[in-house]
């Protein structure tokens, strides 16, 4: 009895899969834990932090499944920052957050960082969200 009631306890509980390095960078581990969650009826909030591209094959026929039987959250990170600061490209992230509406997922732009003098003038901002909300994005952090 007292196992059930942890167990129980223990499906609602957010969680953030491979959130030390990327999702899209460990995506095999990505994928055997987001089916272990699936598996075992998780309930909670399920969060994906990625920098990386989920507008592939791979992504796209994989998260409608996770969306449809998990809580998914895809949290792209966004932030226009100059490549000479941060060579991974920027274009992705935005098709990123429109793949994850697509599959269900709710679609969370995540700016950051935002660093003053750098990404942190009003153009910047508002193209950041505009982008965004045009990508369909349920929420801007």
């Amino acid at each position: 009895m007292t196992n059930e009631i942890f167990k129980s306890l223990l499906r609602e509980l957010p969680v953030s899969v491979n959130n030390l390095a990327d999702p899209t960078i460990l995506r095999e581990s990505t994928e055997e834990k987001l089916n272990a969650l699936m598996e075992d009826g998780h309930t909670g909030p399920v969060g994906l932090i990625t920098k990386g591209n989920l507008d592939t094959p791979w992504w796209k026929e994989r998260l409608a499944t996770w969306a449809a039987h998990l809580n998914l959250f895809v949290f792209a990170s966004i932030s226009e920052l100059p490549k000479e600061m941060e060579p991974v490209g920027t274009e992705h992230r935005y098709r990123t957050l429109k793949v994850a509406r697509e599959a269900g997922a709710r679609a969370i732009a995540y700016v950051r960082p935002i660093i003053h003098t750098v990404n942190d003038d009003p153009v910047t901002i508002r193209r950041i969200f505009q982008r965004s909300v045009e990508s369909g994005c349920d929420a801007i952090i």
